[in-house]
C-alpha cells in the first residue's frame, strides 16, 4: 500500500537527534513542494540480511551475528525490527563488551524511478536500553553486500532507558558518497548495520539494548525534463587502456556486441579504459553547456562493485568531479547505464564546478572519458565487458 502526503525536509542532521514517535508504517511515498520536486520513499526493513525486495514482503531471513570488529554479543530475535510494534530485537552485553552488527535489509524501494537523482538518506532506529548504565550507540552504517565502508553515523552517545526514535543522516546526506544511483537502494543486498557497546567495566555489569524498528528514507529529485533542449551525442571513436584489458579497442564505435573485457580480483581496481574521438564538434563555439551524460553499455558480474573512476577529461585536465556509483550485476546481458543529465555539469562542489565544461573542450579533439571498476566483494573475481561509451551534451 502506497500513500501520498505532503512533507517537509527533515530537520535531523547527522547528530542522531531523537524525534517523537509517529507510528509510520511500511512503504510511504511522499512528495514535497520544492522545485524541482524532491520526493522521499520510506521503507521498513522486510528482512534482515538478503531478501527479495518487495513493498509487501514478509521476513524470510535474519542476521543478528553479522561480523563487526571486536563484536561478540549476539542479537536475539533480529527479525523483530521489521515494524514498530513493541516487540524487540535484543542484545545483552557484559561489561566492556561489544555487540555484533544487527543487519537489516530487503527495503522496498521499487517505486523509486530508475533515473531519480538521489539527494540523501535518513536511517531511523527506535530503541532503548535497560540494566546497568553503559550502553552506547557505537556504529550506524549503510551496507552493500559485505561492504560497509560508508561514512560512520554512530555518535557514541548513551542509549537511554526511554523508547525513542533516533534519526541519522539527512535529506542532503549521502553518507560519504559523492554520487549515488537508485539501483544501489533497490538491490536485495543493500542494508543497514547497527552496533552497540557496553562501556561499563566489570564482568558482572550487564545491560541490554532493545531495537524495535529500523527504517530507511531515501530523498530524491525526479530527473529533469530534457526535451526541447539542443543536444549532440556520439559514441567513442577510439579506445585503449593500461595493463589488463582484453581487446580494449572493442569499446570504440557504436555498440556491436564486441566488448573490451577485464577481470578484477578482490579489493582491486581495473586499470583505466580510455575512450576518445567523440564526434561532438557541432556544438557552437559560443554555446553554454547545460549538462553532460555518459552512457556505458556493458555487462558486470558480481555482487558488490563500483566504478572506481568515471571521469571527464580535457586533454590532461580533469573536468569537475567524477562519479563512483555502485554497479549492479546483470550477468551477461549488455545494457546501457547512464550517468549525468541535462542539468549536470559534474561539479566539483556546490554551487558548481570551478572548471565547467566548455564547447572548446568537446570541439578540439582532446576530450576523453576514462573509466575503471573496483571489486568490493569479500571473495571472488568481478568481470566487466564494455561494448561502447557514449557522451551526450546539452547546450544553449
Amino acid at each position: 500500500m502506497v500513500a501520498t502526503t505532503p512533507i517537509q525536509r527533515p530537520s535531523a542532521g547527522t547528530d542522531g537527534s531523537a524525534t517523537a514517535e509517529d507510528g509510520v508504517g511500511s512503504a510511504v511515498l511522499r512528495r514535497t513542494a520544492f522545485r524541482p520536486p524532491m520526493r522521499s520513499i520510506t521503507a521498513s526493513a522486510s528482512s534482515v540480511e538478503n531478501c527479495i525486495e518487495s513493498a509487501t514482503s514478509s521476513p524470510t531471513t535474519s542476521n543478528g551475528r553479522y561480523a563487526r570488529s571486536g563484536g561478540t554479543g549476539v542479537w536475539s530475535n533480529p527479525s523483530n525490527v521489521y515494524s514498530a510494534n513493541g516487540v524487540y530485537a535484543s542484545c545483552a552485553l557484559g561489561g566492556e563488551q561489544k555487540s555484533k552488527y544487527l543487519r537489516a535489509g530487503g527495503f522496498a524501494f521499487a517505486a523509486m524511478p530508475d533515473d531519480a537523482l538521489i539527494r540523501g538518506v535518513v536511517v531511523s532506529i527506535r530503541r532503548f536500553a535497560a540494566g546497568d548504565a553503559g550502553i552506547v550507540e557505537a556504529s550506524v552504517k549503510l551496507a552493500k553486500e559485505d561492504y560497509i565502508d560508508f561514512e560512520e553515523r554512530g555518535t557514541g552517545v548513551a542509549v537511554g532507558n526511554t523508547l525513542a526514535t533516533v534519526q541519522y543522516g539527512g535529506a542532503n546526506d549521502l553518507w560519504g558518497e559523492d554520487y549515488a544511483v537508485p539501483s544501489l537502494f533497490k538491490a536485495s543486498n543493500f542494508g543497514v548495520v547497527v552496533g552497540y557497546n557496553n562501556t561499563a567495566s566489570g564482568a558482572d555489569i550487564e545491560a541490554t539494548v532493545y531495537v524495535d524498528h529500523i527504517q530507511v528514507t531515501i530523498y530524491y529529485d525526479e530527473a529533469p525534463d530534457c526535451s526541447g533542449l539542443s543536444e549532440v551525442s556520439a559514441w567513442a571513436g577510439a579506445s585503449g587502456s593500461g595493463y589488463g584489458w582484453t581487446n580494449p579497442t572493442y569499446a570504440a564505435g557504436a555498440p556491436d556486441g564486441l566488448t573490451a573485457g577485464r577481470v578484477s580480483p578482490v579489493s582491486a581496481a581495473h586499470n583505466y579504459l580510455t575512450c576518445s574521438d567523440f564526434a561532438l564538434a557541432t556544438i557552437p563555439s559560443n554555446a553554454t553547456i547545460l549538462g553532460v551524460r555518459v552512457t556505458v553499455r556493458c555487462t558486470v558480474s558480481g555482487n558488490c562493485q563500483r566504478w572506481h573512476y568515471l571521469q571527464l577529461v580535457d586533454g590532461s585536465v580533469i573536468v569537475g568531479r567524477g562519479k563512483w556509483p555502485f554497479v549492479e550485476s546483470d550477468n551477461t546481458t549488455l545494457r546501457d547505464r547512464e550517468y549525468g543529465h541535462c542539468e549536470d555539469l559534474w561539479p566539483q562542489s556546490d554551487p558548481g564546478p570551478s572548471n565547467p565544461p566548455t564547447p572548446a573542450m568537446f570541439n578540439d579533439g582532446t576530450f576523453k572519458v576514462i573509466i575503471s571498476l573496483e571489486n568490493h566483494q569479500a571473495t571472488g573475481d568481478v568481470s566487466t565487458n564494455i561494448d561502447g561509451i557514449k557522451v551526450t551534451v546539452w547546450y544553449e
